[in-house]
């Protein structure tokens, strides 16, 4: 039987968060943006260049994923099948 056609297992259990923990991550997202407005008001050169740091992290590590599965398919490896889907969650 190929992979292809065997049947869906249905009965495994899905993995839900508690309700509270949306709420605690919107709370934090909320609490960090206030954060982030105070520190462009009191020290608006230092806030600029940490904001470019965390931007200049964040773009790297998205496009550093986009590298590797991009690489990943043009070699035509299966090796890298096993670990492609967190670089692919991560890449835009």
């Amino acid at each position: 039987m190929s992979s292809s056609t065997r049947p869906v297992d249905t009965s495994a259990p899905v993995l839900r968060a508690p309700r509270w923990v949306s709420a605690a991550g919107l709370l934090l997202g909320a609490a960090a943006l206030a954060v982030m407005f105070w520190g462009f008001h009191v020290a608006p050169r230092r806030a600029y260049h940490a904001y470019l740091a965390g931007y200049a992290f964040s773009l790297s590590a998205a496009l550093g994923c986009i590298a590797f599965v991009t690489i990943a398919h043009a070699a035509n490896t299966t090796w890298p099948v096993a670990v492609r889907r967190v670089p692919e969650a991560v890449a835009p």
